[in-house]
């Protein structure tokens, strides 16, 4: 069974991300391809978003669109996966500037496709990893499953509970391997 969220830690793919949008916005400046890498900085600001809300890529998009029509920093989305009418919030982090809003507007056509393509091909992770790393951090942070299943709008605590376990497991057999004083004998000894 593959890992949930694909060994794409949150620290990872954040550097990666973040390396990715400034080598973006130098090219931007001295490129003569400045369509094509504004659309891969939209893919990365959309990546961001799946990142820092723990959020699919359809509601990412959506969020980065309200935020490039009306400038709100916070914005409610429809909850993906849901039959009912329920929204979730998308906080827009500070690096996505209101000079970007501008920017990027010709880009709100964005496809949940394109940007799986583009984080896949150049990043090389999926999109809906970054969602699980997310959860993973705040399982790591300690914070409580039922806070987390609220945030990214999880339909039942069963995910998050298995993740729990392992993790919890995981660091124990670390534990017992650490201080088992047999096993961290020097090998000159003998």
């Amino acid at each position: 069974m593959p890992k949930w969220d694909r060994d794409v830690s949150y620290e990872y793919a954040l550097t990666k991300i973040m390396e990715y949008i400034q080598k973006l916005k130098l090219e931007i400046r001295y490129s003569y391809r400045k369509i094509r890498r504004l659309r891969h900085l939209y893919y990365c600001y959309v990546l961001l978003l799946c990142l820092t809300n723990g959020a699919r890529v359809s509601e990412a998009i959506e969020g980065l669109n309200k935020f490039i029509i009306n400038g709100k920093r916070e914005q409610e989305v429809k909850v993906r996966q849901c039959r009912t009418l329920e929204t979730r919030l998308i906080i827009i982090p500070k690096i996505i500037s209101d000079l970007d809003r501008y920017i990027l507007q010709q880009f709100m056509d964005t496809t949940r496709s394109g940007v799986t393509i583009f984080a896949t091909r150049e990043l090389g992770f999926n999109p809906h990893s970054l969602r699980y790393s997310f959860i993973s951090r705040l399982i790591r942070k300690g914070i409580n499953p039922i806070v987390i299943a609220e945030i990214v709008k999880l339909k039942t605590l069963n995910i998050i509970l298995n993740k729990m376990q392992e993790i919890q497991a995981n660091n124990i057999l670390r534990d017992i391997i650490q201080h088992d004083t047999i096993l961290n004998v020097n090998l000159r000894q003998w």
